[in-house]
This record gives C-alpha cells, sequence and structure tokens, in this order.
C-alpha cells in the first residue's frame, strides 16, 4: 500500500500552502520503504512484526491459562513426551548448524573480497541455525508446560462460554510466536536465497505473512462469531494473496534463468512445497477452530509439522547451496587470473606464497 501511495504522491505537485518542508515529509512518510535495503529492511520489518504483535495483544487481551485453574489442570494432564524426543533431536542439529555455519564462514573468508556474491551464500546456513535454535526453545517451552504447568505464560485459554466451543480450550500462542518467527526467515530463503528476489521484493509477502498468523490467533479470542469467521476468512485471504505472490516469483524464476543452471527444478519446488506446507498449517488451524481435533492433537500436528518442514528445507538448501557455491566457484576461477595476481604480490611483498589464497589474503591486508 506504502510502495503504491509512494508512486502515486511522487506524480503530483505540492498542495497550495504546503511548505517545502512539509511537503518532502509527507513523501518520506511514505515512500521510506522502498530506501531500505538490508540489515535497515529486516530491523524495519522486525520491529513492524512486533508492533503488530503487541497491538493485536492489547486488543483481544487473551485470558492467560494460569488463571485459569480448569485449563491448568487440563494441560497438566497432557502428556509431553513428544517434546522430550523433539528436544533431545533439536539440540545436536542445533549445534551441528551453528558449528557448520561458522565453520564456514571462516573457511571463506579469504576469499570474501575475490568473490563479493559469496557472503549471500552463506546466508541459509545462518538462517537455519536461528530457525533451528528458535525451534529448540519452542519445544522446551512446551516440555515445561505441558505434564507439569511449569511455563503457561505463552499460552492462553478460549472461554467456550463466549467462543461457543463445547468446552474451555488452550490455545498455543507460543506456537504462533516461533511462526512469527521462523515464517519470515523461510520465505527469506525462498525468495531470495533460491528465486534471487531482492529483499525489498520479499518484504512484501513477510508483512502479509506475519499479519495473517497475528489474525488467525487473535480469531480464537473474538467473542462475536460473525466477526471471528470474518477474521478467518481474512487471513485465509491474505495466505491466497501470499502464495500467489510467490508463484509469480517461480514464474519469473523459470523465465529469466536457463535450464542447464544447476538445480533448476529444485529452487521452484522448493518454494510450490513450502505454499502447500502453508495450506496444511491452514487446514490444521480450520480444524481447531471447529475443533475437529482436540488440542493435543493439534499441539503435535504443529510440531511436527514445525519440525518435518524445516527438515526438508534444512536438507534442500544443503543440495542448492552446494550447487550454487560449486558454479560460482567455477565461474570466479575461471575468470581470473590467480597466477598473475599471485605473481604481482609476491613481486610487491618479495615474499614467495605458498598458495594463491595466501597471496590473495596478502592483497586484501593490502587494500
Amino acid at each position: 500500500i506504502l510502495a503504491k501511495a509512494c508512486v502515486w504522491t511522487q506524480a503530483l505537485q505540492p498542495a497550495p500552502g504546503m511548505s517545502d518542508a512539509a511537503d518532502a515529509a509527507v513523501r518520506g512518510c511514505l515512500c521510506w520503504p522502498s530506501r531500505l535495503s538490508g540489515g535497515k529492511a529486516v530491523a524495519a520489518l522486525s520491529a513492524a512484526s512486533v508492533v503488530l504483535a503487541t497491538v493485536a495483544y492489547v486488543v483481544v487481551r487473551p485470558v492467560p491459562c494460569a488463571d485459569v485453574s480448569a485449563c491448568t489442570l487440563d494441560v497438566q494432564k497432557e502428556p509431553s513426551s513428544f517434546h522430550t524426543y523433539a528436544v533431545s533431536a533439536l539440540l545436536p542439529l542445533v549445534v551441528y548448524k551453528v558449528l557448520a555455519a561458522t565453520i564456514e564462514y571462516r573457511t571463506s573468508k579469504p576469499v570474501l573480497h575475490l568473490v563479493p556474491d559469496v557472503r549471500s551464500y552463506l546466508l541459509p546456513g545462518w538462517l537455519l541455525s536461528i530457525i533451528f535454535l528458535v525451534l529448540l526453545l519452542q519445544n522446551v517451552t512446551l516440555l515445561c508446560t505441558w505434564g507439569s504447568g511449569g511455563v503457561l505464560d505463552f499460552v492462553h485459554m478460549v472461554d467456550a462460554s463466549t467462543a461457543g466451543l463445547r468446552g474451555p480450550r488452550p490455545v498455543l500462542t507460543v506456537i504462533y510466536m516461533e511462526s512469527l518467527i521462523t515464517v519470515p526467515m523461510l520465505i527469506v530463503l525462498v525468495g531470495k536465497c533460491s528465486l534471487g528476489r531482492s529483499l525489498d521484493q520479499v518484504a512484501g509477502a513477510i508483512i502479509w505473512t506475519n499479519t495473517y498468523i497475528v489474525l488467525a490467533w487473535c480469531a480464537y479470542f473474538i467473542t462475536d462469531p460473525l466477526i471471528r469467521w470474518v477474521t478467518v476468512m481474512a487471513s485465509l485471504g491474505l495466505y491466497i494473496w501470499v502464495s500467489y505472490a510467490m508463484v509469480q516469483w517461480v514464474l519469473e524464476f523459470v523465465r529469466t534463468h536457463s535450464e542447464f543452471e544447476s538445480d533448476f527444478l529444485l529452487k521452484p519446488c522448493i518454494a510450490i512445497g513450502l505454499i502447500l506446507a502453508f495450506a496444511v498449517y491452514g487446514i490444521i488451524y480450520l480444524a481447531s477452530m471447529t475443533e475437529s481435533i482436540t488440542s493435543v492433537q493439534e499441539r503435535i500436528l504443529y510440531s511436527c509439522m514445525n519440525l518435518g518442514v524445516n527438515l526438508v528445507v534444512s536438507l534442500v538448501f544443503m543440495q542448492i547451496t552446494t550447487g550454487s557455491y560449486h558454479d560460482l566457484l567455477i565461474i570466479t576461477f575461471l575468470s581470473r587470473d590467480f597466477g598473475f595476481s599471485r605473481q604481482v604480490a609476491e613481486a610487491a611483498g618479495g615474499t614467495p606464497f605458498h598458495s594463491d589464497l595466501e597471496a590473495a589474503a596478502w592483497g586484501r591486508r593490502r587494500s
């Protein structure tokens, strides 16, 4: 919306009587997203998501499960063994991902100045490390909540009398909090790292995705049935809109890239697969809203989907990153005369080098 308003205002003349400073302020408020990139864009998206979630929490004012004895007793009776297994599996995986990303960065450090695009190939490793760390913290929270009732701050309760349900039902707020962090990262992985979209191109999909996640959570606590289901439909409509945008990314990628490029079919497939995975999340959500599944089944299904989807994405990006990094190195080595660069470095430094990378590191220090 801001992008469209920015384009529209650029074609308008300043209003009569408006000073240049006021006109610049109005245009700046509308056009600031188009001028953000890199770290500023990430900070702006994060701030927007935090503000959106905070406003939603203040408006709906959910009842914590800890304040209702019946909800606390139900949570304490529910099994938690699944999260014990999940934590046991995620802990070594997180350690492995962090160490792998760190080693990958350190080994690529000598050629960062020779291959400017190499940093973009390091991004998936760090994003996946953060995703699995968030999943680990989520399952630790669920483990400390279900079966013991130790941590109930991230679980809220839907009152049966106001929500039209057959009985009080806990709402897994912690899973929606996790989704606000990990889903945007998945979109960045698919849009930027796989399909080559810029960060400002995927920013809209991220904002709308976090919006429909927050709306889906708010719908649980809306007492009026009509408004509640209108909110649910709005959330589903935003999902369809984001999915349409991602399909356009796929079509643009297919049109602008050669079929001989590495992982040409795998990159669009992971984007379509992510859209279908989000659809499965929507089916689980609707089943929960209509009480077709119990809260225990909902929690297990969400947890299984979180682990399964992110593991598949991780495996796919191991292949995508390896293939793209290999192609990049081949192109770089074929287009650069490393022998000549080494000779120049030795002549300038007066000392022979044992490898081209050592000569490259010397050149980086000199520059």
